[in-house]
């Protein structure tokens, strides 16, 4: 009996010994991960900030190079305006496709490829975003009426749902020119603009979101 006691207790001494050795190697190896992540992070800003210094300095010296006086600046600007003015393919602020009298009626997102004007008159005008190349005036039974033009940066912008058209394909348009009416033609449950900007010509290619225009 003495001699099982005292194998039973020594199976406890060393069941004991190991918890505590288990726990020492678990205490020590989270204590390295917490000193090896705080040395990077130190490491990390210290080098970034190193880093940042240095950029500061070579910027400085740029600066110091620099022989453009302040007083020289308009002239550049107002050189750089003319040149643009010249430049007939220089780029336009989008308009806005409608009246200020629309609301939206339905947004842009993952099962809608455009955005939904609403709020306007039956044949209200409507105006091309960008200048381009009109390269489809058509119906389809979804659309109905619809309008593609192909921007002067080689996008696309879609004018659907369309009461009336006044432009051909082919015509050259420049933002803000009148290029239709508003309407409920095709699948539409009221008055108002499918407004549509593409990678691709419409369908073929990746939709966008029109607000990235404004």
């Amino acid at each position: 009996m003495k001699l099982l006691s005292k194998i039973k207790a020594k199976k406890k001494y060393i069941k004991k010994g190991k918890a505590y050795l288990s726990f020492l190697f678990l205490f020590s190896y989270i204590l390295a991960i917490f000193f090896l992540f705080f040395y990077n992070n130190f490491h990390f800003f210290s080098v970034k900030s190193d880093k940042s210094l240095a950029i500061l300095e070579v910027e400085a010296k740029e600066i110091e190079k620099s022989t453009t006086a302040i007083s020289e600046i308009p002239k550049k600007v107002l050189n750089m305006n003319f040149s643009l003015e010249k430049n007939h393919s220089a780029i336009v602020n989008p308009v806005w496709p409608t009246d200020g009298c629309g609301y939206i009626s339905n947004n842009y997102s993952g099962y809608h490829d455009g955005i939904d004007i609403a709020g306007c008159p039956y044949n209200a005008n409507i105006y091309a975003a960008m200048s381009g190349t009109v390269v489809t005036v058509s119906t389809k039974y979804d659309n109905g009426l619809y309008i593609v033009i192909q921007q002067d940066n080689g996008q696309y912008t879609m004018y659907a749902h369309l009461a009336s058209s006044y432009v051909s394909v082919g015509q050259r348009v420049e933002a803000s020119q009148v290029i239709g009416g508003m309407g409920r033609s095709g699948n539409a449950t009221g008055v108002h603009l499918h407004f549509s900007l593409w990678m691709a010509y419409p369908y073929l290619g990746a939709s966008l979101s029109p607000w990235i225009l404004y």
